[in-house]
């Protein structure tokens, strides 16, 4: 009969244990990769914005605030799976006609031109596409991750920033844009 090593026989018996601090140490690591995200998230609740603007992909440029309306503004790359999940959600309320394309100002960072055109036309994305050719707005945002979405109202102030998927924001956006 072949013995096991002690190390193995202590797991064993306290194999509880070890996945409970397996399972603390993997939720202290993630808490601590989104601490800052959040953090930013409610600094900029509530917080004023300066007028500043972007351009579409068009050329044109658009001004952030827009202060004759509620805005949403999306931080997005083509890369990024849950900007994905955000942008057809917010699509999916603009094909339904429940927002209206000039609601939403979806701004890609950091990508080519190129990527992004091919990406959205793939999607068929119906609502205002603008990028951040020099990371000018990310940083004046304090963007860490996409997708960011911001929800500025019509006095330029920030209602409702999220990182990440939300879970509520199909309801969110509809509440928002009644105001």
């Amino acid at each position: 009969m072949k013995t096991e090593p002690r190390v193995f026989n202590l797991i064993k018996k306290n194999s509880k244990y070890v996945i409970n601090i397996l399972i603390v140490i993997v939720l202290g690591f993630v808490l601590y990769s989104k601490v800052p995200t959040i953090f930013n998230s409610y600094r900029l609740e509530s917080s004023k914005l300066e007028n500043t603007s972007v351009r579409r992909l068009s050329g044109e440029e658009i001004s952030i605030p827009d202060v004759k309306r509620n805005k949403i503004v999306i931080f997005w790359a083509t890369w990024c799976e849950p900007c994905h999940v955000e942008m057809k959600k917010l699509n999916n309320m603009l094909l339904q006609g429940q927002i209206k394309p000039d609601d939403l100002i979806a701004i890609s960072v950091d990508e080519k031109k190129e990527d992004i055109l091919k990406f959205i036309q793939q999607e068929s994305y119906q609502f205002l596409i603008a990028q951040d050719i020099d990371g000018r707005l990310s940083r004046k945002f304090n963007i860490s991750a996409t997708p960011t979405i911001l929800f500025v109202n019509k006095n330029g102030n920030l209602d409702w920033v999220s990182t990440g998927i939300s879970l509520s924001l199909e309801k969110r956006v509809k509440d928002f844009l009644k105001k």
